[in-house]
């Protein structure tokens, strides 16, 4: 989707020797291990709601059933499912070219969201500010051992997240996935599978600790501007329709990152990133179903060579 296409630039400096046609197919097998290695890197950023007065509560309008992906001119695939009871949405299942990958299970006290589980029983759990309801306290974040891979803190400006900071150890859960679901993994037997991935999972005690700082400018009600160290991304052009996952939760278990753009109120026309000197700029275009976008195409340069994306979201009827 569209929020993790701004992940794709920061593999750009490898791309700089590379045709054409492999600056593609470059940019077309990395993807998976871009959203591994920047999730190891710094943890950070997802949202989505319209009910905007509650953290934890996401209830929107128009609530997602499904969302496709068609990339680089290939074929469309499903890529999740969104499953319901009611207002309350508790489950996701993700699929990766039309196969399923894994899942999040929501679970909820008092209709505020306390915990989301995984496929690989990663869970994380969320903590909220007693004295305002609209606010974060913190997010904690485990692995199926029990051992905290990282705890999110949120600092707010006019019940605006302004800034989080992400301590966080190296995440393994997703290279996990690539390895099992890859060719070596399915060369290996499941046995000794199993072993690899015991002894990968238990370095995760071993590994030293980063903190990680972001902040966030806004216009209005939307971000206009990320700070993630040295990198510095900017949004503008942004429409007058709804982001549909506008208050969801700030972290999701299944991609081990956080998303800024469920701090965005709407969506988007432009995005740059720029980092050492360099700007990589992406463009979106929508077509709309009432108040929400149901087809996002989102363009980028590099070098000289434009691949455009296309994301689908049906909603429930």
């Amino acid at each position: 989707m569209r929020w993790k296409i701004f992940l794709d630039f920061y593999f750009l400096p490898l791309l700089i020797s590379k045709s054409t046609n492999q600056k593609i197919k470059i940019m077309k097998n990395l993807k998976t291990l871009l959203l591994t290695a920047l999730a190891a890197l710094f943890l950070v950023t997802t949202i989505t709601s319209c009910n905007k007065d509650e953290a934890g509560v996401y209830n929107p309008d128009k609530k997602i059933a499904q969302i496709f992906e068609k990339q680089y001119n290939e074929q469309e695939y499903l890529t999740e499912q969104w499953t319901w009871d009611g207002n309350v949405l508790t489950k996701i299942d993700y699929y990766d070219l039309g196969e399923a990958a894994g899942l999040e299970n929501f679970e909820y006290i008092d209709n505020k969201l306390n915990k989301v589980i995984d496929n690989y029983l990663y869970y994380s759990l969320y903590f909220y500010d007693e004295a305002n309801t609209k606010h974060y306290s913190k997010i904690e974040y485990y692995d199926n051992h029990d051992n905290k891979l990282s705890e999110i803190t949120f600092q707010y400006t006019e019940d605006k997240v302004t800034s989080m900071s992400i301590t966080t150890t190296a995440v393994t859960k997703q290279f996990l996935t690539m390895f099992k679901r890859g060719f070596i993994g399915k060369m290996i037997p499941a046995q000794s599978m199993n072993q690899i991935a015991n002894i990968v999972e238990k370095n995760h005690a071993n590994n030293s600790k980063t903190t990680t700082n972001v902040a966030f400018v806004y216009e209005g009600d939307n971000v206009i501007s990320m700070s993630v160290g040295n990198y510095i991304t900017t949004f503008a052009g942004y429409d007058q329709y709804k982001n549909p996952i506008y208050n969801w939760t700030p972290f999701r278990n299944y991609y081990e990152e956080t998303n800024p753009t469920v701090f965005q109120y709407n969506n988007p026309g432009s995005m740059t990133i720029s980092f050492n000197g360099l700007n990589f700029n992406t463009t979106f275009s929508y077509t709309y179903d009432g108040d929400y976008p149901t087809y996002i195409n989102t363009t980028s340069e590099v070098e000289g060579v434009s691949v455009t994306n296309t994301t689908r979201i049906v909603y429930l009827d």
